[in-house]
C-alpha cells in the first residue's frame, strides 16, 4: 500500500506503523513546518535535531520490540495471515501513468521550477510499490521530457531548471489576469484625505503616500510593499476610513487564521482566511463587485494557485485587489514568487522607515539582516552585547535558557525563536521546568500529548477553533484549571475555556518557530540560530522585538554563520527564470 514518499504493508494496523515511526514523524514534522521537500532536507533536518545514542542490547531490542507488538495485537501470526492473502493483478500501465503523474505535480507543487535530480526523486518515490525499479524511472524521465510535458526555462545555481507545461499556464493566466486588473479603469470618487489624515497625527509621512496610493490610482490592482515593522496595518486603518467615505466595501484576508486576526485588529478591516475567502467567493457567500475593495496582508506567502484564483475573480467582478507584503520574510509554503513578480512588472508603493524597534541601531540592523549585510549586524548585536556564540548547539540552548529565566519575569513580553520543531519542544521543555522549580507554575499537570501544563505556564494554538474563539498561531497563558479543563488569557486580552480532551491542538507556547512568528510583535525576542539559517528567516528573527533581540549561536565560526544568514532562498515564477534565460536557453538547446 503507497504510504506518501513510502509504502506500508496492508493490512498492518497503523498505530503499530505509526508506534515505530515516531523519529520519521518528528523530522517531517520539521519539513512541514517549513516547505521543505527531498532527501537532501530529510538528511538536514535529521542531522539537526539528532539526539545522542544510547546502546541497547540487541536482545532486550527485540523483547522490547515483541512487548509493544503485543500491546497492540501484532505477532508472527498475524504476519503469516498476511502473506497468505492473494493480490489481484497489476495494471502496470496505469501504474507507471500515475507514477508519473503524481510525481509531475509533486515536482511543482511546493516550487514552480525544479532541477532533473528533483524529478527522478519524485518518480522514485511514486513508483515505490508499483513494481517499478531503478531503470523504470529513468525510462519514465525519459519519456516525460520526449512528450514535452517536461519543459527547461533557465538557470540557478549551474544547473538547468525545469517545469511543466501545466505549471507555466497557470501563470501565464495569473500574471494576464493581474495587467488586466491593472490596468482597469475605475470611477474616481471625492477621497477625503486631509480630513481624515487630521485625526491621524501620527501617521508618517511614507504611510501618508501609502494611503494616497492604495485610495486615489484608479487601476484595479495596488502593490505596497513594506518592510517588518514599517506599520502597514495602521496606514491600511486610515484607508479603510477613506475607502468607505468612498463608497466602498473592504475585505481583508491573509493566508492564515493568526495574520487575519492581527490584520483586523490593527486594521479594523473586517478579515478572513485566504481559504475561506476563496470558498466563499466561489459558492456565492461572500459577494464581490465594482464596489469592492479586497486586501491581502502578507501576500509574498500566497502560493500561486491561490493568487491565480483571487485575481481573476476581482477581475472579472470590476473589485479592487491590493497585495501588501514583503518578499525579504519567510516564503509561501507551495509553489510561489507571484508577489514578487508583480512588484517587478508594475512597481509598488514602499514603506520602508522601520518604527518597531526603538534603538536607531537596531532598525539598522533589521535593515541590514533584510539585505544580506548579516556581517554589519552580527557586530552590531556584539557591540551591544547581544550575541552569544558558543562550542555547540546544546550549550546555545542552555545559555539561551538560562538568560530568559534570569533577565525578564514576564513570559508573554518576551519570546523564544528558533528553526526547528525539535529545538522548540526542547526549549520549551527547559524553561517550562525551570519556572516549575522556582515555584512559578502551580497545581496539577494537565496533560498534552508528550507535553504537559500548569497554571501559568504560557501555551500555543495549533489550529483554528471557531467554537473555542481561537486561531492556529494565538498565544496565551493558563490562568484557571478544573480537571481536563483549563482557561486560558489569550495575548489579545480575551479569556477562553477549553476542553483538552476534546481540543488536542495545544502546546507548550514559550518557544515558537519562525514560521510561526512571522507577523508577532513582541517586547523582547531570544533567537537560536542553527544550521537551517538564511537570509529571510534571519530577518523574521530580528525584527520581531521592540527592545532588545538577544541571538544565541551554536557555533564560535561568525563568518559562517554570516554567510548562512547572508544566503537568500526565494521563490519564483518558473516564468520569471523563463523570462530572464529564455533566448539563451533556446540557443543552447540547439546546438
Amino acid at each position: 500500500m503507497k504510504a506518501d514518499r513510502g509504502f506500508e504493508i496492508d493490512g498492518v494496523d497503523p498505530k503499530l506503523s505509526a508506534e515505530f515511526s515516531k523519529r520519521r514523524h518528528e523530522i517531517e514534522s520539521v519539513m512541514a513546518a517549513r516547505g521543505w521537500e527531498g532527501a537532501k532536507a530529510a538528511e538536514a533536518v535529521a542531522f539537526e535535531t539528532r539526539s545522542t545514542k544510547v546502546q541497547i542490547d540487541r536482545e532486550q531490542l527485540f523483547s522490547k520490540w515483541q512487548t509493544v507488538g503485543r500491546a497492540l495485537g501484532w505477532s508472527t501470526e498475524e504476519l503469516k495471515k498476511l502473506l497468505q492473502v492473494s493480490h489481484r493483478p497489476r495494471d502496470v500501465t496505469r501504474e507507471r501513468t500515475d507514477t508519473a503523474q503524481i510525481a509531475l505535480h509533486k515536482a511543482t507543487e511546493f516550487d514552480s521550477h525544479f532541477a532533473r535530480r528533483d524529478l527522478v526523486r519524485a518518480l522514485a518515490e511514486e513508483a515505490q510499490g508499483r513494481g517499478i525499479g531503478a531503470r523504470g524511472v529513468y525510462q519514465l524521465r525519459d519519456q516525460l521530457f520526449q512528450a514535452g510535458q517536461i519543459v527547461p526555462v533557465g538557470y540557478r545555481n549551474h544547473e538547468t531548471r525545469y517545469s511543466t507545461p501545466e505549471m507555466l499556464e497557470i501563470e501565464r493566466k495569473f500574471l494576464q489576469a493581474a495587467k488586466t486588473l491593472h490596468e482597469q479603469e475605475r470611477a474616481q470618487a471625492h477621497t477625503p484625505h486631509d480630513e481624515i489624515f487630521a485625526r491621524y497625527p501620527t501617521l508618517s509621512g511614507e504611510q501618508r503616500e501609502v494611503v494616497r496610493w492604495v485610495t486615489e490610482s484608479m487601476g484595479g490592482l495596488q502593490l505596497v510593499s513594506g518592510m517588518a515593522g514599517t506599520g502597514k496595518t495602521y496606514a491600511f486603518r486610515v484607508a479603510k476610513e477613506i475607502w468607505e467615505a468612498q463608497g466602498l466595501s473592504v475585505q481583508g484576508t491573509s493566508l492564515s487564521g493568526k495574520a487575519a486576526s492581527g490584520l483586523q485588529q490593527g486594521s479594523e478591516v473586517p478579515s478572513m482566511t485566504m481559504h475561506r475567502l476563496l470558498w466563499g467567493l466561489k459558492h456565492g457567500a461572500i459577494p464581490l463587485g465594482p464596489t469592492s475593495v479586497v486586501l491581502v496582508d502578507e501576500a509574498a506567502m500566497v502560493g500561486t494557485r491561490q493568487l491565480l484564483e483571487l485575481t481573476a475573480r476581482c477581475q472579472q467582478a470590476g473589485a479592487k485587489l491590493v497585495l501588501a507584503g514583503d518578499s525579504g520574510q519567510l516564503q509561501s509554503v507551495e509553489a510561489g514568487g507571484g508577489f514578487a513578480a508583480l512588484v517587478r512588472e508594475f512597481g509598488a508603493t514602499t514603506l520602508t522607515e522601520i518604527q518597531r524597534q526603538r534603538e536607531p541601531w537596531a532598525r539598522e540592523a533589521v535593515r541590514d539582516f533584510a539585505t544580506g549585510r548579516s556581517a554589519q549586524a552580527l557586530g552590531a548585536y556584539t557591540d551591544h552585547g547581544l550575541l552569544h556564540p558558543h562550542d555547540t548547539g546544546e550549550l546555545a540552548e542552555l545559555a539561551l535558557v538560562g538568560s530568559w529565566t534570569s533577565r525578564f519575569a514576564d513570559p508573554p513580553a518576551n519570546l523564544v525563536l528558533s528553526g526547528t520543531n525539535a529545538e522548540v519542544q526542547r526549549l520549551n521543555a527547559f524553561i517550562q521546568r525551570q519556572r516549575q522549580d522556582s515555584g512559578n507554575l502551580v497545581g496539577e499537570p494537565t496533560p498534552l500529548g508528550d507535553e504537559r501544563v500548569y497554571v501559568n505556564d504560557r501555551v500555543l494554538f495549533t489550529k483554528n477553533s471557531q467554537a473555542i474563539g481561537v486561531f492556529n498561531g494565538d498565544l496565551g497563558t493558563v490562568v484557571k484549571k478544573e480537571g481536563s479543563t483549563i482557561a486560558v488569557r489569550l495575548d489579545q486580552g480575551r479569556s477562553v475555556t477549553v476542553n483538552t480532551s476534546e481540543y488536542k491542538h495545544l502546546r507548550l507556547g514559550y518557544a515558537l518557530t519562525t514560521h510561526k512568528a512571522q507577523g508577532v510583535t513582541t517586547e523582547q525576542a531570544f533567537v537560536l540560530a542553527g544550521r537551517m539559517q538564511n537570509q529571510e528567516m534571519t530577518y523574521v528573527q530580528a525584527s520581531r522585538a521592540r527592545g532588545d533581540t538577544l541571538i544565541f549561536l551554536g557555533t564560535e565560526n561568525l563568518d559562517w554563520m554570516a554567510e548562512r544568514m547572508a544566503t537568500s532562498q526565494p521563490k519564483e515564477l518558473a516564468t520569471t527564470l523563463l523570462n530572464e534565460h529564455g533566448p539563451k536557453l533556446e540557443l543552447e538547446l540547439v546546438r
